[in-house]
């Protein structure tokens, strides 16, 4: 189920036009829109086509048969379920953080 802001006013906090449409491409819309405010989190118990096409975004995987590219992929049965937010934290912190991303508007992540 998609997040449908239909006020005006939540519309124009996200960036978007006063009044949207329906469907899987308002949708994408919406959840760009969010996304690109950051400090969000997307969860999908599937890889999804219709995911969000952010830039500068770290991808997890968590569970079998994930494809996609992820700059880690988890298997929650070869570890305590507790450390899974644990240990993808450290490595979104070392993404973060890494030289080769050194670039003005990657310092600016508040």
């Amino acid at each position: 189920m998609c997040p449908h802001p239909h006020h005006p006013n939540l519309r124009r906090l996200l960036g978007l036009e006063e009044n949207g449409g329906d469907g899987p491409e308002e949708c994408r819309k919406i959840l760009n829109a969010v996304g690109q405010r950051g400090h969000v989190v997307f969860h999908s118990p599937e890889p999804a086509a219709g995911e969000p096409d952010l830039p500068n975004t770290f991808h997890a995987g968590v569970g079998h048969g994930i494809t996609d590219r992820c700059h880690v992929i988890l298997d929650p049965e070869l570890m305590d379920p507790k450390c899974v937010a644990h240990v993808i934290g450290d490595v979104f912190l070392e993404w973060l953080h890494c030289e080769a991303r050194r670039n003005p508007s990657i310092r600016d992540i508040r």
